[in-house]
């Protein structure tokens, strides 16, 4: 997939971690300067069951209201075990903020994810990520 990255409505101007969520294998690109020339960001590459791949220390990207920031998100299925791909960020105060520390996290039980009370899903949002919506992307 290629798109344009920007801020919603309700989106702060700020640094922002991301975040990559995929079963199997995800990798996710931008071209920071417009020249045509993706750099990769997050490798969540392989066959596995869901986990989370993020963009390491000095890896966030800033945004502005103006912001239209190039990218590219690499998805492979592997075995149909379970299908998924997800992108959540969240704002961070410095460009060298800790990442999140359920990087890396990998489970093939749902409930893992999803159980509303204990699941990744809910461990995340309590870290302050937030999927990205269709407002926070422009076709090209």
């Amino acid at each position: 997939m290629t798109s344009y990255l920007k801020l919603g409505d309700n989106d702060q101007e700020g640094f922002y971690q991301l975040i990559l969520v995929s079963d199997d294998g995800s990798n996710f690109f931008t071209d920071a300067y417009n020249t045509g020339i993706y750099k990769k960001i997050i490798n969540n590459d392989g066959v596995h069951s869901n986990q989370v791949g993020c963009t390491a220390i000095g890896g966030e990207i800033s945004m502005t209201k103006e912001t239209r920031l190039p990218i590219k998100i690499e998805y492979y299925q592997g075995p149909r075990t379970q299908i998924a791909l997800s992108v959540l960020w969240r704002r961070v105060l410095t460009a060298s903020s800790q990442p999140s520390s359920n990087c890396g996290f990998s489970t093939s039980y749902p409930t893992a994810w999803f159980d509303p009370s204990t699941g990744m899903y809910k461990k995340l949002k309590d870290d302050g990520f937030k999927v990205l919506t269709e407002n926070n992307y422009i076709s090209d």
